[in-house]
């Protein structure tokens, strides 16, 4: 059973329930070449009688309705339960992956890949053993197109969790593994972000390590190209959550960290770090703690502008209104610098229960938007769920597609000054920079996004635009580059 809530600014709400299915829990979703999606989860299935793990593809066109489902059973499926990880699937240019474990009563758990085409069909499946149970709880793709996949060993009789690595080739076949102890009491770490840096080669995994005190430091691990430790790292309490390489080849990490509030109850707060590769130890800068409590942050995508996204959610019960959902948040992080900015986007689900919920995936789209999976915390029946933001920040919802979504660009104005503001007949817009002969497209449009001026700009820092035919009231002056909306200003025309 699908629903669906679209609108002509392409922004999409969709949510599925499988028949048969018992519970869903969204994992990922991708965009295709074609422009069309397709959404990753799993599902405890019932349809024969019994309780049984699944993975679920779901193939969704741009207007967000479901147009196929692809069910792959085994009796012994199973995947890292973590729910700090929800990086087990992973898209190539061809290809989609998935990374999990493989469980039978009576072989110890192997760790598990299996390659998709973009229709859902299943190419290969391959299992990999060791004396140990082997854990899958991550994939990325190498710098040679080979494919990364990171978790750990699992030792019952020792109660250690040495953290692993394997490499393969693009077609599962094994290249190397490497085994990660350490001297931390209990030995215990565990990563869920993979990335390796094209210049040096060298492999970073991001993730949590165990301490002494019964609680996680978000922890950093860096080796050569064929897995070999070169260093690591230990910060503050937390965990790594998700970590990108940027276009100026820092790192930008977010975690999240609990903490007892004065009733002994854990309060959740997002941190935000970047660093230089070759400096790990010393953060370029770090917030901690950021915004109320029982925030979060999950998910870290850059724009083409430099500026990066970051969602995550919060939990409005702790300090809103017990009559809220849980929300999501997403903070923009404007020139790489610690310059944050929140938009907030509330969800029910229609259930009696507490609709708490939290971001697993989320990617930026060819038409400058966003498409995120979002995964309900209920107690069960959860469906999955799957939102695409336009380029304003438009989701179906009338007062992000006609205000904040539009308001959200102005942190990137500092390039850009309009006046007098209130106007009446005439509006002057001056840039800092002249435009270096690209070709800018400057438009007026008011809160419906009806648009009034479109021009075209070059090699100009200064325009003169007339009011006098509009009507007095609130407009936003946008600048697109191509496709891609780049700076919004708001006017008010009296």
């Amino acid at each position: 059973m699908s629903y669906n809530f679209y609108t002509a600014q392409s922004g999409f709400r969709t949510r599925y329930i499988h028949p048969g299915a018992y519970d869903q829990a969204t994992q990922s979703i991708f965009e295709l070449p074609n422009g069309s999606f397709v959404g990753a989860g799993t599902i405890i299935d019932t349809s024969n009688g019994k309780f049984k793990w699944s993975l679920m593809l779901l193939g969704i066109n741009i207007q967000g309705d479901v147009i196929w489902q692809k069910k792959f059973s085994h009796p012994w499926l199973s995947w890292a339960t973590s729910p700090w990880v929800f990086n087990s699937f992973y898209q190539t240019k061809s290809h989609l992956y998935f990374a999990g474990v493989e469980n039978a009563d009576t072989v110890k758990p192997r760790g598990l890949i299996i390659k998709f085409d973009f229709d859902g069909n299943l190419i290969w499946k391959k299992t990999y053993s060791d004396a140990e149970d082997v854990v899958f709880q991550a994939i990325s793709e190498s710098v040679d197109n080979g494919l990364l996949i990171t978790g750990w060993f699992q030792n019952w009789q020792l109660s250690t969790q040495p953290s692993l690595l394997f490499k393969t080739d693009t077609n599962g076949n094994e290249l190397w593994r490497k085994r990660y102890n350490f001297n931390n009491i209990p030995n215990t770490s565990e990563f869920n972000s993979i990335v390796q840096d094209s210049a040096t080669k060298k492999i970073i995994l991001a993730g949590s390590q165990n301490n002494v005190f019964g609680g996680t430091d978000d922890f950093l691990l860096i080796t050569d190209s064929m897995g070999n430790y070169i260093t690591s790292n230990n910060y503050k309490d937390g965990r790594f959550q998700h970590m990108i390489q940027c276009k100026d080849k820092s790192l930008l990490l977010v975690s999240v960290s609990a903490k007892k509030n004065i009733n002994g109850v854990y309060d959740y707060y997002g941190n935000i770090m970047k660093l230089n590769l070759n400096m790990h130890n010393q953060p370029i800068w770090r917030i901690d703690d950021y915004g109320k409590p029982s925030n979060s942050f999950a998910r870290i995508v850059e724009k083409k502008n430099g500026d990066v996204l970051i969602g995550g959610g919060l939990d409005t019960m702790t300090w809103i209104n017990p009559n809220f959902d849980a929300t999501l948040r997403y903070t923009i992080l404007s020139g790489g610098k610690p310059n944050l900015k929140n938009y907030y986007y509330h969800y029910s689900l229609g259930t009696a229960t507490i609709n708490n919920m939290g971001l697993t995936s989320m990617q930026l789209t060819k038409d400058g938007g966003v498409v995120v999976g979002i995964i309900p915390q209920n107690a069960n029946h959860n469906p999955f769920f799957f939102v695409k933001y336009d380029a304003n920040g438009c989701d179906t919802l009338s007062n992000y597609c006609n205000l904040v979504g539009l308001e959200e660009l102005e942190i990137s104005n500092n390039l850009l000054r309009i006046y007098p503001n209130p106007s009446q007949n005439t509006l002057n817009v001056e840039f800092e920079n002249n435009f270096d002969d690209k070709n800018y497209t400057v438009k007026i449009v008011d809160e419906l996004l009806r648009s009034y001026t479109s021009l075209s700009v070059t090699s100009s820092n200064k325009l003169n635009l007339d009011l006098s035919k509009l009507s007095n009231g609130i407009y936003f002056l946008q600048v697109w580059n191509d496709e891609q909306l780049i700076y919004t200003k708001k006017f008010v025309k009296n």
